[in-house]
């Protein structure tokens, strides 16, 4: 009997401690309940924010490149002033841009153990064997990119300071049948670019420049001029003829035979 008591005092006892126990590990789980809510608001949290840090007003540090590109800057450099000559070297324009003002030459030289040249849309030195050099004179403001045709990955850019100057209108010529006109081939145009004649004049292309050039076009394949060449056609059907130089595309001129 006595045992049976003191059982039953020893039961009473125990049972708080039980419901203490049992309370602690509810709270305990309910406290890692919300701990593990608390996680996934933090990581929610974090998705919406990420890529935060940038700049706000959405540009991605790109403003520079894009300055170098406008005038066809090669990617980080710097236009250098007060330079007459760039060296070709270890495949690469030295200087790579440069600034300078019209009426100003430049000179390339090719201290490589490759033939490169420096070519763009309106000057072109000629492929340049190591040792050798190419000179150009810049006459109009403006930027001038331009790249060497064997190694198109070597980038330069020549920047002219001023305002662009008024182009003269073109010159018309009008000979009388049978006569001749002569058209001048000099700083990577056609000098005069439009021509008036008369059906049966022949007309003589003259190669001034420094670059080899053609003259093409309807019923018209000069070959290759070579600097200080020529070529004559005589046109004896009226019509009007657009012609090119095949290694400079952006050289066009017009013949108009009345």
């Amino acid at each position: 009997m006595t045992d049976d008591l003191q059982r039953d005092q020893s039961d009473e006892q125990t049972l708080p401690s039980r419901r203490i126990v049992l309370r602690s590990a509810i709270a305990l789980s309910l406290v890692g309940a919300l701990g593990v809510r608390q996680a996934i608001a933090h990581d929610d949290n974090d998705d919406d924010h990420e890529g935060e840090g940038s700049d706000d007003s959405g540009h991605s540090g790109d403003d520079h490149d894009d300055d170098e590109h406008e005038h066809g800057i090669p990617p980080g450099t710097t236009p250098v002033s007060g330079v007459t000559s760039i060296t070709i070297v270890d495949e690469r324009f030295d200087p790579p841009s440069v600034i300078i003002d019209p009426g100003q030459t430049l000179t390339w030289t090719n201290q490589d153990h490759d033939a490169h040249s420096a070519t763009s849309a309106i000057f072109d030195t000629g492929i340049l064997g190591p040792g050798q050099s190419g000179n150009v004179t810049f006459t109009q403001p403006g930027a001038y990119p331009y790249q060497c045709v064997v190694h198109p990955e070597m980038k330069g850019v020549v920047i002219v300071r001023g305002s662009a100057t008024p182009v003269a209108s073109p010159v018309f010529a009008s000979p009388a049948a049978g006569a001749s006109t002569a058209v001048k081939i000099v700083d990577f145009a056609f000098d005069p670019s439009t021509l008036s004649i008369a059906s049966g004049t022949t007309v003589t292309w003259t190669n001034e420049g420094q670059a080899p050039h053609t003259v093409n076009g309807e019923s018209l394949d000069s070959g290759t001029i070579m600097p200080g060449g020529n070529f004559s056609f005589t046109f004896d059907k009226p019509g009007s003829i657009d012609y090119a130089c095949a290694f400079h595309p952006q050289m066009t001129a017009t013949i108009e035979i009345g």
